[in-house]
């Protein structure tokens, strides 16, 4: 009765918080949440647990109750601006998932807020710890497989212990599987279509011939077909996907969003618009993604050019584009266009001087809109230096660690970096044969873009460099402990929150160990960037 009712207040009073207004709005908040803590703590001491008995397999009184201030933290960190609070919902979920391993709602909510805060393998490993497979990876493999490309497109490069060796952290693991599922699908389907045709089992038939259109269609399968196909830009292995004619006129959204707690108003900021990397991708974001894919292979393939009118058509409304896509996805989606634009001026010029010269000028202006948007893209990187915060989450007065935003910033300019130089290595060869403009011209131009992007290299190296060197540091471990429970002895006048959750937490080590694992996903991420940064691409 007492949890339905902090629903219900919850609902009707926090939900609709936004972190604006005066200050007396944020204390509500932070004492409903010690109010969800107290009853969490009530119904985990009445209800012990005996753990050698095996844990039990439903959700335990009091979970929801756990979960609420779970949710009330993440509202406070993410719309309130108190990062420390985002620290305490993992701490919280942590332990509740641990008391109650198949409480769905709050792995869920886990995953979904590791992969907010860029730890891209902590979110791996609660996915695994979900289950999904087979007929539901179409609809569930987007809590972790969203934008994941851009937030841990790499298996770890660490070695970690998971308390179940049936636990999978690798992230790209989780991804190829999904995307195994749906391209055998369409074998599984043709075949079952058969077998009931031959059968003469016609209504059967019907229904296998509407699945096969519903599976076909579907979103989530693009989706993964764009995700990998970046993760083997930034390998360097050759693309296997063949992306021609793969994308219809519109998609089916096949996936379900009702696992993620949805206890907000329904006018209220949602838990999973505070928790998803970035703006729900749509066809338009799947249109320009794919986009960016064909541009990039557009320079290998020998062919005219590959048929622009299956992913241009999706690109025909810039405002809806805009409204799925984060502004860093936007301008990869421009940079594509400028060089499809060069791309296919020395793929169409023939012989004919007249044709030549006309092109002269257009090439020369395209090199130099390239040109000026790296420099944008420079400037904008520039910012996530450690000193700037941009892209940042400040977790103390003193550390900061990189969110989804840094990852994803990160990534999108890589793989920008990877197109322009792949355009300009063709333009620069075919230029040799067509002399379209001149060599010495042409050599400038080129050179100045490669400049500007092993500065774009540099800089994001160094701002990775030093985050991770920060991470590292002795000094910031205890004052990251210290912002999620109160000091022991030490409560006067400290965070209420911070306080309730020292009676949860009497043995601090579950805390230092959750901050441990939380800083070394971190630092493994960021050593991953740097990696990439060390060394171009092969093309």
């Amino acid at each position: 009765m007492q949890v339905n009712m902090l629903k219900l207040e919850y609902h009707l009073v926090h939900s609709r918080w936004e972190g604006l207004g005066n200050t007396e709005d944020a204390i509500k908040m932070e004492k409903f949440i010690v109010q969800c803590i107290e009853t969490y703590m009530s119904a985990v001491w009445s209800y012990r647990v005996d753990e050698s008995a095996g844990l039990p397999t439903e959700r335990l009184p009091g979970d929801d109750a756990g979960l609420l201030a779970a949710i009330g933290l993440i509202r406070l960190g993410l719309l309130g601006n108190r990062q420390n609070a985002l620290l305490q919902a993992v701490a919280i979920l942590q332990h509740l998932t641990q008391k109650s391993p198949f409480n769905y709602e709050a792995l869920v909510t886990l995953t979904v807020l590791y992969t907010r805060i860029g730890a891209g393998w902590l979110a791996a490993e609660c996915y695994s710890r979900l289950a999904i497979k087979n007929i539901q990876l179409p609809t569930l493999s987007w809590l972790l497989c969203t934008r994941l490309s851009t937030l841990h497109p790499h298996p770890p490069h660490i070695n970690f212990k998971t308390q179940n060796e049936k636990v999978n952290a690798d992230p790209t693991q989780h991804l190829s599987r999904a995307l195994d599922y749906h391209l055998h699908l369409c074998e599984t389907d043709q075949q079952e279509i058969y077998d009931f045709l031959e059968a003469g089992q016609y209504a059967n038939l019907l229904q296998a011939m509407g699945n096969s259109v519903y599976n076909q269609l579907g979103f989530t399968k693009y989706m993964l077909l764009v995700e990998w196909a970046r993760m083997e830009r930034f390998s360097g292995a050759q693309s296997k996907l063949d992306f021609e004619n793969r994308l219809p006129l519109e998609t089916i959204d096949n996936r379900d969003r009702s696992p993620i707690p949805y206890w907000e108003a329904p006018d209220a900021v949602s838990l999973e618009e505070m928790l998803l990397p970035g703006k729900w991708p749509s066809h338009r974001w799947l249109s320009g993604q794919l986009f960016v894919a064909l541009v990039s292979e557009a320079t290998t393939k020998t062919n005219t050019f590959f048929d622009r009118d299956v992913v241009l058509r999706g690109l025909t409304a810039p405002n809806d584009l805009k409204d799925s896509s984060t502004p860093v996805e936007n301008r990869q989606v421009d940079l594509a266009r400028k060089c499809d634009s060069l791309i296919r001026i020395y793929k169409e010029t023939g012989s004919d001087a007249k044709m030549i010269t006309r092109d002269a000028s257009a090439v020369m202006q395209g090199l130099g809109n390239i040109r000026q948007w790296q420099e944008e893209t420079n400037k904008i990187i520039a910012t996530m230096s450690l000193g700037d915060g941009c892209h940042l989450w400040k977790i103390t007065e003193s550390a900061n660690a990189p969110d989804w935003e840094f990852f994803h910033t990160a990534y999108v300019g890589l793989d920008s970096c990877r197109v322009v130089e792949k355009t300009i290595d063709f333009i620069e060869a075919q230029n040799r044969k067509l002399q379209i403009i001149e060599p010495e011209k042409a050599t400038e131009q080129i050179k100045r873009i490669r400049k500007q992007c092993d500065e774009y290299r540099i800089v994001l190296n160094s701002a990775s460099f030093e985050l991770s060197v920060s991470l590292s540091d002795q000094r910031h471990q205890e004052e990251l402990l210290y912002t999620v429970i109160a000091r022991q002895g030490n409560i006067e006048d400290t965070d209420p929150i911070a306080y309730w959750l020292r009676h949860l937490f009497v043995d601090e080590q579950h805390v230092r160990g959750t901050l441990a694992r939380l800083q070394l996903a971190w630092k493994e991420a960021l050593a991953n960037v740097e990696k990439l940064t060390r060394s171009k691409v092969s093309a």
